[in-house]
């Protein structure tokens, strides 16, 4: 028999229960909806459980979203859309080229994170939300640079938080953990931190290193290279920390779950 799109997409199309076997065998099927060649379907409910909303409808495999992240500096989770996350993937891997795919998308890019950041209410968030705000009003009215260094120092905080780690940790310990692949059903809530791995490369002022090609904090905060900040860099700097508060925000909601299921136990 022949499955229809939605069928083979989604074979839990309709049902509102999966068992956990289900759950672990689907985001391989899911994996291989590309809206340009299937047509615009529902997300399933049951996607945003294992796989990142803005995932669905691209196409892109697991390993080349990483790629993107760790040797591009880009975020992949939350932001950007399904649509650029293809372009990005179908680009070459000329950084340049990249980096172009965002400028292209910039007002896309901004719209979806500023929708973003209007999903992040939690008090536990402090200022960084708002700081994530100046920092997408700061790109939005095209002072880039500004946008770019706010959002750099604005989400250190959270980035050593979703890490796991304190301050007293290295950025050797940050790109550590960046790199690791956990696997298991929920591994795509790792890919938050995989663009750590170019953002917190080994590079030294005083030895006059070459900046790097990709998007270095330290090349920033030690140099503030303007060249190194160039439209498409700023562009990721936000996208970053508009991932990462989105990322906190989410965490944060499972955890009161958890805390109202402990107390009406």
């Amino acid at each position: 028999m022949k499955m229809s799109g939605m069928t083979f997409i989604d074979p839990a199309a309709g049902r509102n229960q999966i068992s956990l076997k289900e759950l672990r065998e689907l985001p391989a099927v899911w994996d291989t909806y590309d809206s340009t060649k299937h047509g615009p379907l529902p997300m399933s409910p049951f996607y945003p459980v294992v796989r990142h909303e803005n995932w669905w409808g691209c196409g892109v495999s697991l390993s080349d979203l990483r790629a993107l992240a760790s040797s591009h500096g880009i975020p992949v989770a939350w932001v950007p859309s399904a649509d650029v996350l293809r372009r990005l993937a179908t680009m070459s891997h000329s950084h340049e080229e990249k980096l172009q795919v965002l400028i292209d998308a910039r007002a896309e890019i901004i719209a979806l994170c500023r929708e973003k950041l209007d999903e992040c209410t939690d008090d536990w968030l402090g200022d960084t939300a708002v700081v994530a705000e100046k920092a997408l009003a700061a790109l939005a009215d095209g002072h880039h640079e500004a946008a770019a260094c706010l959002a750099l120092l604005g989400s250190e905080d959270l980035i050593y938080e979703m890490s796991h780690l304190t301050r007293r940790a290295k950025y050797k310990d940050l790109t550590d953990v960046a790199k690791q692949d956990p696997g298991g059903l929920f591994a795509h809530s790792h890919y938050v931190l995989a663009p750590l791995v170019t953002l917190y490369t080994d590079w030294w002022a005083k030895n006059d290193d070459p900046v790097p090609t990709a998007l270095s904090r330290h090349a920033v905060v030690h140099r503030l290279p303007l060249e190194h900040l160039s439209e498409g860099h700023c562009l990721i700097a936000v996208m970053l920390l508009v991932s990462m508060v989105r990322e906190a925000q989410q965490r944060y909601e499972q955890i009161r779950d958890d805390m109202m299921d402990h107390n009406t136990a």
